[in-house]
């Protein structure tokens, strides 16, 4: 999957220090903010942060966090896109530090490593709790041992994988799209779209 490896290129090179977002980032980007900006509104509402955020795969989503990256970029209730990419420059550094605090928390030896049994109160923590098969594909994926230990950057592509992948494994997803094809139409613009009607 293309879009996994690059995906795992950019935490790692997030991991060495954050130097601006590549195209198809700003790109995917302008398209979340697209889609939760204020209608008719080159702007978006900095309450609409935190569903733009979670949109986007992010778990760190509290407004009480939010406000004050907000505030570093505007002091008006509305960020422009351009002010929306500063905001999120911000926020890739915020939600960084805050893995790094709840790892530290559950790094109870301070090895600096958490164990399967750590990684699964730190995603409970985190408000999610991945299936065993999904735990053990994001292990691989990020190569690390699925019986031993995960070091931090580790941790951060673990939940990288998670959010890319919606928490889903690809067999999954290969049958999501499998049943999705032999049930889709074909819409005005001739992309495949799934009716409601067909969905009972």
């Amino acid at each position: 999957d293309g879009d996994l490896q690059e995906l795992l290129e950019r935490l790692a090179s997030h991991a060495r220090g954050f130097d601006g977002f590549t195209g198809k980032e700003a790109q995917r980007l302008r398209s979340a903010f697209q889609r939760f900006k204020v209608p008719d509104s080159a702007d978006l509402h900095k309450d609409d942060l935190e569903a733009v955020l979670r949109y986007l795969g992010h778990v760190m989503t509290e407004q009480e966090g939010l406000l004050p990256l907000v505030q570093e970029v505007t002091s008006y209730d509305y960020l422009d896109f351009d002010e929306f990419l500063d905001f999120m420059e911000r926020y890739i550094a915020y939600e960084r530090e805050r893995f790094r605090r709840v790892f530290d928390k559950y790094d109870s030896d301070r090895s600096g490593e958490i164990s399967l049994q750590e990684l699964r109160h730190l995603t409970s923590a985190l408000g999610f709790a991945p299936h065993w098969a999904m735990v053990v594909e994001a292990l691989t994926i990020v190569n690390a041992d699925i019986h031993g230990q995960l070091t931090f950057d580790q941790l951060v592509a673990f939940l990288g994988v998670y959010r890319h992948s919606e928490g889903f494994t690809r067999p999954e997803v290969a049958e999501f799209r499998r049943q999705f094809d032999h049930f889709a139409g074909h819409g005005q613009g001739g992309e495949a779209v799934l009716h409601a009607d067909d969905l009972s």
